[in-house]
């Protein structure tokens, strides 16, 4: 399978459709990650403070 095989566009373009949609995944799963430290911390000074 060449690059001038028609197949070989349909295949890259594919496997490009997938590789962005675990990339798409993963960012708002660490966003979501960093909220959550961010408020526990938050709420660990609170109890901390009073």
């Amino acid at each position: 399978m060449g690059c001038c095989d028609p197949n070989f566009r349909k295949d890259v373009e594919q496997q490009e459709e997938h590789v962005n949609q675990h990339q798409r995944e993963s960012v708002p799963l660490a966003v979501k990650s960093i909220i959550v430290a961010v408020v526990a911390a938050v709420i660990g000074l609170l109890i901390y403070m009073s």
